[in-house]
Order: structure tokens, then sequence, then C-alpha cells
């Protein structure tokens, strides 16, 4: 059913039944979000973005399973301060019900695209620019604030706040219970927690490619990394969107053999000339091929230019190199690994 932001129902807002899968909810916010943002209608700024922050409010709530039950329970008294919680109700509210600013909307919208460009397909229609705006106007990006900088800086924590914006602390909050904490995913395609990272590939946030930041949480629904930036500033991103910075030891440059047998930290890939930027021990950088450099256990590569066309495009974790061989041992899952060439593996 389509959507209707004028309703009193967040499940009419969105258009989804009330038992609607959390996939069913995540796509009909992005086809509403997308329709209703006022980058999309030059002409009607004004209503679009009053329903722009209606179906964000929705998803907002319908994202998060503990205001979920909320709301399914009694309504959106149970999401205000301090009314009509019932039996296991939230003191301070839960957040929604109280409307949602427009800065609030769209760093959530921001979030769930991943520093993707969402209107990247509308290219040339008049407004349609890469910009977002911001509630004052000229076009902002809102990644930042999460140390108190931002718009939502200093007004509290989370306050349980779910969706796209879970397991992010230190942004102004609405008040209420604190969501308890997904456990970080311990799986062979998912980067570990802590693992440094260069930001690149982004197209809306394109300021942020080049800087540096470390994986702090994964959106295993959503498939974004939130990574936490050395100026303080959080992202979510996607896994193409983040270079790990891992350590490798040189081999096999014959050119240079003097290198050989170094070790480095990776700090750059150039996909024109399909070499990672090494930076040594005294400081010198040198660009390698794959083939010259041995990542370390543990780091997450991506299988790419196998015969076998199932497996290109997946991620996995190495267990080992086996030097006689010239090979990865690389698992994909629990039961399954396969050996595989440097060349057939990217970070």
């Amino acid at each position: 059913m389509a959507g209707d932001p004028n309703s009193d129902d967040y499940y009419k807002v969105l258009g989804v039944q009330r038992d609607a899968s959390e996939k069913d909810i995540a796509t009909a916010y992005k086809k509403a979000a997308i329709k209703w943002h006022p980058d999309k209608n030059p002409t009607n700024k004004d209503k679009a973005e009053a329903n722009f922050k209606k179906v964000s409010e929705a998803y907002e709530v319908l994202s998060n399973a503990e205001k979920k039950e909320v709301y399914d329970r009694v309504g959106k008294a149970g999401l205000e301060g301090g009314g009509g919680g019932g039996p296991g109700g939230f003191p301070g509210g839960m957040g929604g019900g109280r409307g949602m600013s427009f800065s609030e909307a769209e760093m959530m919208f921001q979030s769930f695209f991943g520093g993707q460009d969402p209107f990247s397909m509308f290219e040339g229609h008049p407004g349609m620019g890469r910009g977002r705006r911001g509630s004052g106007g000229g076009p902002q990006i809102f990644f930042d604030g999460m140390g108190g900088g931002g718009p939502f800086g200093g007004m509290g924590g989370m306050g349980g706040m779910g969706g796209p914006f879970g397991g992010m602390h230190g942004m102004g909050g609405r008040g209420g219970a604190q969501m308890p904490k997904q456990q970080y995913p311990n799986r062979p395609d998912v980067i570990p927690q802590g693992t440094p990272v260069i930001l690149r590939g982004l197209q809306s946030a394109a300021a942020q490619n080049g800087k540096t930041g470390t994986i702090k949480d994964y959106d295993v629904h959503k498939e974004r990394y939130q990574v936490k930036l050395s100026d303080s500033d959080t992202l979510a991103v996607k896994i193409a969107n983040v270079l790990q910075q891992v350590q490798v030891q040189i081999t096999g440059v014959e050119s240079k053999p003097e290198f050989n047998g170094n070790k480095g930290k990776v700090i750059g890939f150039d996909e024109s000339s399909n070499r990672y930027q090494v930076q040594l021990a005294d400081g010198r950088a040198i660009a390698l091929q794959s083939v010259n450099l041995v990542f370390s256990e543990n780091t997450r590569v991506q299988i790419q230019g196998l015969s076998k066309q199932e497996l290109n495009g997946k991620w996995g974790k190495i267990a080992s190199f086996e030097d006689a061989a010239g090979r990865y041992v690389v698992e994909i899952s629990r039961d399954q690994s396969f050996k595989l060439k440097p060349e057939n593996c990217r970070l």
C-alpha cells in the first residue's frame, strides 16, 4: 500500500503492514525518504520537508525493536515523556511521538545511505545537486557532532534511538532508556572492531575521503560500519568505502631486492595502477602490487579474478599464508576455506 505521511499511524505513514519485516520497513523508508527529500522537491520544499520528517520519525520507531513493541502496545503515548508507558514503560520517553527536526531526519537519511549519493540516479534534474542542505540553508553534511560539535552535541545520550543510529554515542538524544548494545559480529566477512581504516570512494561526502579512523561498530541489517574518525566525527559506510590499514611484509620485489623482508603498513591504494601504498618503518612510502605483499593473518580480503565466478566478490578472513605454495588460506565461513593466490585477494 502507498504511504501516507499525513496519517497518525506510523505503519500507514510508511505504507507497510503491521507484520512487516525489518527489510520491508527499511525498503519503505528508503523509497519514502527519497520521494519526500526537499532536494528532490525544489518547487515545494516546505511540504516535502514536513513529510520527510514524518517518514523519518516513523522509521525511527518502527526500525527499533524496543520502541516498536511499545508503540504496538500503547501507541505514541508510550513514546512521549511520562505518557502512557504502562508496565515496563521507559522513564523520560522513548524518543518517538514528539516530532523530529530536519537536521535529525537528514542525519538519519545520510547514515542510512552510508555516505553514498542516493540522488545519483536523479542527476540532471533541477535542484538535485549532490550537496545536502541543513536547516539553515546552504549545503551541509550532517556527519559531525559526535563529540559535541554538531547539531546533536552536548544534548545528552542517545536515549535508545535505534535504526541507523544504533550504537552511536554522544549524539544529543531525546531522553529515555538505552538500547542493549548488540554484540559485534565475529564473522570472516566482517572487518574486526578496532581495525584502523582509511575512507575512500565516498560520493556525497567526498570531502571525507582519505581521512583515517577506526571501526567502532557494524550494523548487520544495513551492512554499514560505524567509523570513528581521528577528528572525532563518525560515519556509517559500506565495506567498499574503507581501506584497512593492515600490516604487510614485502616479498618478491626483483627491481629493489633490498625491500624484501621489510614490514610496513598499508596507507593507500591506487585503482589506476592497482598498487598499494605501503609505509615502511623508516617513514618511506612505496607502491607495490598485491603479489609483492603478504597481508597479516585475520585481515579481511575480497576475492577477485577466479574462474569460479560465484566466489568473486565474497569477503573472507586470511587464516594463514603458505610460503612454499605462495597461497593464502582464506576462510569465507566456519566450514569453508580456499587457497588463493595473492592477486586473487584485495583489501
